[in-house]
């Protein structure tokens, strides 16, 4: 099976060599990079007296813009023939006529290996910096047909109409790579993003940690509930005349990895670890007996913001997470556990997994042997034969 490593992203580049190196010593065949403006975790938490990796990485909210980054990784990843992608960028932060810029130049500086992973971003990268998020799924599709369009124009006038980005006799004439676009992988969830998943994307990449409700569905982060969407996928695609199989079929993972369980255990206990329970949504508190802090009909990581709590705030969510709802809701456990859980997706169809490591978050101390933990993880999903 192909696997997928991604990075944080965070400042200061040379942290990315690391990552590089466990994407080489795995034998990864992708490298990703997230589009974010805020992290994850409140920075009020991001101290030395919770996580020493703050005297490494000075601010969990500095993330490099990833198409910059990519271009320069692009020849430090050459000898590897990773392909570069993002995970995810968002559809409304930037026109799309730039994002499809951006995309075919980097498809030309890494020799055909970009890849363009896309979603609706999340409210923490949008609407601080005033972008509607009253319809991002609208707004969604609409910047995915505006791409498409300018890909496939082949130099001529493009005219469409739009409620966000109408194009008007728009030339696009940025060439192709040896007659290549980058496949584009749309992260998908809900049965709208799912359809246009299926018309217009190349890949399906969906968020497996911190996941939505479940829309009728089993749950998304559960093999039977990632099978039925990717299901849903590949109709759509063959109701517009598409090749369903012809649709990657990946997801992005958080992990958290260690040696020993113990290890594993300790990790999910810290601090900030637990915080990471605040992207989960209402439902999945409540299926531990819980309510979540920001209220019973919290929708998950789409709608925080993490960056608006303090610390005194922040301590009190974290003494408030269920015990077994990371463990369950994450991607956590041994290289051989976590291995043994991926063959059971690889049996609903999945081909590509994308994972983050999300131990150095939790701990820099007790996180430190997850560098190999991932290195023998990546080596053991190879193995595993695809779909």
């Amino acid at each position: 099976m192909r696997v997928g490593l991604q990075d944080s992203g965070l400042a200061p580049l040379a942290q990315l060599r690391g990552g590089l190196k466990v994407a080489s010593m795995g034998g990864a065949s992708s490298y990703w990079l997230p589009d974010h403006m805020v992290g994850i975790v409140p920075r009020a938490m991001w101290q030395r007296k919770y996580n020493t990796a703050a005297k490494v990485v000075p601010s969990v909210d500095a993330f490099l813009e990833p198409m910059t980054t990519l271009g320069w990784l692009s020849k430090k990843s050459r000898r590897m023939h990773l392909q570069l992608g993002t995970s995810v960028t968002s559809a409304s932060r930037r026109n799309p006529a730039v994002t499809a810029q951006a995309f075919a130049t980097l498809h030309l500086l890494t020799h055909g290996r970009a890849v363009l992973g896309i979603g609706t971003g999340v409210r923490e990268n949008n609407e601080p910096y005033g972008v509607e998020w009253t319809r991002p799924v609208a707004q969604f599709e609409e910047a995915v047909a505006v791409i498409r369009a300018l890909w496939e124009s082949e130099g001529a006038p493009v005219s469409r109409d739009g409620t966000w980005w109408p194009l008007r006799n728009a030339l696009f004439d940025v060439p192709t790579y040896k007659g290549t676009r980058p496949p584009i992988w749309i992260a998908a969830q809900g049965p709208r993003m799912l359809d246009i998943a299926g018309r217009y994307g190349d890949g399906w990449l969906p968020m497996l940690s911190f996941s939505a409700p479940s829309d009728g569905w089993a749950p998304l982060e559960t093999p039977k509930g990632y099978g039925e969407r990717l299901h849903a996928v590949r109709s759509a695609a063959a109701d517009a005349g598409r090749d369903p199989a012809a649709i990657t079929a990946s997801g992005w993972f958080f992990v958290i990895t260690g040696p020993t369980a113990g290890v594993v255990d300790d990790l999910l206990a810290t601090p900030v670890a637990r915080l990471l329970a605040l992207g989960l949504p209402a439902d999945a508190w409540a299926k531990f007996g819980a309510v979540h802090p920001l209220g019973p009909g919290f929708t998950g990581g789409q709608d925080l913001l993490p960056h608006l709590i303090d610390e005194e705030t922040a301590l009190a969510y974290a003494e408030r997470v269920p015990d077994g709802l990371l463990a369950a809701a994450l991607f956590a456990g041994t290289p051989k556990e976590l291995a043994e859980r991926f063959a059971e997706y690889t049996d609903q169809g999945l081909q590509h997994p994308v994972l983050l490591n999300g131990s150095l978050l939790c701990s820099l101390k007790k996180g430190a042997p997850s560098f190999l933990s991932m290195v023998s993880l990546l080596r053991r999903l190879r193995r595993i034969k695809a779909a």
